[in-house]
């Protein structure tokens, strides 16, 4: 009796063990997430206008992450509320997020003082994050340019 109760103990042992090594993220996924933070956090408090280049880190090591995971390092994803088409991630539910700070306000019209007139137009755009999710993990994760 005492060796049949072993044996259940280790059985349990390993379920449960493995039950956590999949909740768990690796050392390298925690150290590129927590690389892609401080990233972003910089971007994110550059001057209004500003356009840095996107992130070096591997994005590859983020596969698996949760989605609660992605939004406590990142923050809330773009909303496409008012837009008319989100980027696709190739996945299930697909979340995007800006590298950077907003725009720089426009100046609207300006008089030269010569009989014309001049308009500032910001053309393209920051670099946007994708990511994408199916059953609840992170599938994709690419950097998408705007022009």
């Amino acid at each position: 009796m005492t060796r049949a109760h072993i044996v259940t103990g280790l059985g349990l042992l390993l379920v449960h063990s493995s039950a956590i090594a999949v909740e768990t993220p690796s050392s390298k996924t925690e150290a590129t997430l927590r690389a892609l933070t401080a990233d972003f956090s910089e971007a994110r408090s550059m001057p209004l206008g500003s356009r840095p280049g996107p992130s070096t880190v591997d994005l590859a090591a983020l596969h698996g992450l949760s989605p609660s995971a992605v939004r406590a390092a990142l923050g809330d994803p773009d909303s496409y509320e008012n837009r008319t088409l989100a980027p696709d991630c190739h996945a299930a539910l697909c979340w995007s997020f800006t590298y950077g700070p907003g725009p720089a306000p426009l100046q609207g019209i300006v008089d030269n003082g010569d009989g014309t007139m001049s308009v500032d137009v910001q053309i393209g755009g920051p670099w946007l994050l994708i990511i994408g999710f199916k059953n609840d993990r992170l599938v994709t994760a690419f950097w998408q340019g705007q022009k």
